[in-house]
């Protein structure tokens, strides 16, 4: 039992750790992260995944750059 327990702590301390290097990766995004997180349903670990998904400067999905700033004009048309 003991030896799961051990497991157990080495895991969340791997978790600790991962936390706070992908919040210093992050970090440079502070302004945008803020943003976002003024949005109602949009918690860390989702803000995180946009950022993630889109890529450090929007080239790997430039739709979504879009939607962050603003709905496309086409949208209620």
């Amino acid at each position: 039992m003991n030896e799961w327990l051990d497991h157990v702590d080495e895991v969340d301390a791997r978790l600790a750790a991962l936390d706070i290097e992908i919040g210093a990766r992050f970090a440079v995004r502070e302004a945008l992260i803020a943003l976002l997180d003024s949005t109602p349903g949009i918690d860390q670990p989702t803000i995180r995944a946009i950022l993630a998904d889109i890529g450090p400067d929007g080239r790997r999905w430039p739709e979504a750059v879009v939607w962050l700033c603003g709905p496309p004009p086409t949208v209620g048309l």
